[in-house]
């Protein structure tokens, strides 16, 4: 976290002048820090999950069983009201298998009763759904099970995956090979590595014996937890045990992989042997079969391969490796620090005559300073439809109705772009305005237009209703009210007999302050 640091004292040491050493420019630059922090930690996390691997155990089924449709009563309360209801939950039938290494696997129907018939024995007892089940269990159902018996030839193999950490997958200076493309893997043979024991492209009777034997000692002598594979090849040269190699970056922590060229009599011309600290097994157990005849030989002395490895494979411990270290995410770091120079030049680094402080000076009713910084503001950015409308408001509070007057047509004149809730507030301020002016048709237009742009605002319906009333258009307030009623079905007489009319304020929503961000940057260090 060494570089997030460095850029925290970056933001702490160069960029808060660019703020004038504002409160909210030294927020900027305490969040921008922050986040670099955080975003160069998660890429680092990402680099370190490159270096998780998984290394994978022959295992067999010890038991299987099927559970019945089952059925469990769930009761929700509701937060705000306290009432209480209950829901009935089926549950459907189910079938899973347990590995002798503890894991639980699902498994088929078929699967299921393969196992009834090897196993030769099925027993049934009530199924217990208690660790899964949310409420209450109304009918359990039953559960029917089959268990090994304990004898080799009844065995049912599987494989497990298992976790742990491999620092060399993400770094550049211990064994690290370019990737193979696709038309390498296919003229090469290569596979991907999996959970299957033989590999490649011979075929037989030769090669099936070989797989049985694999699979027995994947699964019985696992004494060191010991993964063998085998990569038969016909008619290729010994590099291609190389390619392998490569392709399976070294292999995993727990195997011992042998690559093996045969001819088409399937009489064996080379091996090579490879897999993670244990040299001296791969030369022993490469010279051992280098000394056979034929792949068939191989089975037949399988005996003797197990003993070579029982001798002489150890379990490699990849804590030895935790000294080496992965490249630095450059990647993450340069996206952390443009997140961070768009966060604090995008939110923080405002002109400072209009922003929120103008607004603030508003909600806490300062007037006159108010008007002070929105003409700061409209000297910099003149057509601000924001800041017309809001110092609109001000004159129209000091009954300089006619300066109110143009202001707010100049708002409405450089309006575009704006929400239409926004542009609606502005023409029922212009209307307010006429309406003091005398201007009757024109404060009736724009309440209109008012309307218009947001039907549902009650505020915009009471503003005309009181025109009306208070100039005695009758049938006009019936039109109106037909209109209300076509969105909110209420009287406007008795929605409207405490309305006040007055003016409203628009307040700038945070991402359309002009001005601002990397402008702000720019004339900070070159000027205004």
């Amino acid at each position: 976290m060494s570089v997030a640091f460095m850029y925290t004292l970056v933001f702490l040491l160069v960029f808060p002048h660019l703020a004038g050493w504002e409160p909210l420019g030294i927020l900027g630059v305490l969040v921008g820090a922050l986040l670099a922090c955080i975003v160069i930690g998660i890429a680092q996390a990402y680099e370190s999950e490159k270096s998780q691997d998984k290394e994978i155990l022959g295992t067999y089924v010890t038991e299987a069983r099927y559970y019945e449709p089952w059925t469990e009563k769930i009761e929700h309360e509701d937060e705000e009201t306290g009432e209480v209801t209950y829901e009935t939950v089926e549950h459907e039938e189910d079938w899973e298998a347990t590995l002798a290494e503890g894991d639980i696997i699902p498994i088929d129907e078929e699967d299921y009763q393969h196992y009834v018939r090897v196993f030769g024995n099925e027993d049934e007892e009530e199924a217990d759904h208690y660790g899964e089940a949310e409420g209450e269990i109304i009918d359990p159902g039953y559960s029917t099970y089959t268990t090994w018996p304990g004898t080799f030839a009844t065995a049912s193999y599987e494989y497990v995956s298992r976790s742990y950490k491999n620092p060399t997958l993400g770094s550049a200076n211990v064994y690290e090979s370019e990737a193979f493309g696709p038309e390498a893997v296919k003229a090469y043979h290569l596979e991907t590595y999996g959970r299957k024991g033989l590999y490649g492209t011979v075929k037989g009777e030769d090669a099936e014996r070989l797989e049985n034997e694999i699979r027995d000692y994947n699964c019985w002598f696992r004494e060191k937890n010991i993964k063998l594979n085998f990569i038969l090849l016909e008619n290729v040269k010994s590099t291609h045990g190389m390619y392998w190699q490569q392709h399976w970056q070294n292999g995993k922590r727990n195997t011992i992989n042998v690559v093996v060229g045969v001819n088409s009599e399937h009489k064996i011309e080379w091996a090579h042997v490879f897999g993670w600290q244990n040299e001296a097994a791969c030369i022993k157990l490469r010279n051992f079969i280098t000394g056979l005849d034929t792949i068939g030989d191989i089975a037949s002395h399988f005996s003797q391969v197990a003993e070579i490895l029982k001798e002489n494979y150890t379990l490699p411990d990849f804590g030895e490796y935790n000294y080496v270290l992965g490249q630095f995410p450059i990647r993450g770091t340069l996206i952390a620090l443009t997140i961070c120079l768009w966060l604090y030049c995008g939110l923080f680094c405002r002109p400072p005559q209009y922003d929120d402080r103008a607004q603030e000076y508003l909600r806490k009713g300062q007037y006159e300073l108010a008007k002070s910084n929105f003409r700061e503001h409209l000297d910099r950015v003149p057509d601000s439809a924001y800041a017309l409308n809001n110092l609109g408001v001000l004159y129209y509070r000091e009954n300089d109705y006619k300066t109110a007057e143009n202001l707010l047509s100049s708002s409405l004149e450089n309006s575009y772009g704006l929400r239409s809730e926004t542009k609606s507030i502005i023409y029922r301020n212009r209307g307010i305005c006429y309406q003091e002016l005398k201007q009757y048709k024109k404060a009736i237009a724009d309440m209109k237009k008012a309307i218009e742009y947001e039907k549902y605002n009650t505020e915009h319906y009471c503003a005309l209703y009181t025109l009306y009333k208070m100039l005695g258009y009758q049938k006009s307030i019936w039109s109106l009210q037909e209109q209300y009623n076509e969105y909110i079905s209420d009287r406007l007489k008795n929605v409207c007999r405490d309305y006040n009319t007055q003016m409203t304020y628009v307040y700038v929503p945070e991402n359309t302050v002009k001005g601002r961000g990397f402008m702000r940057l720019i004339e900070s260090v070159f000027g205004e």
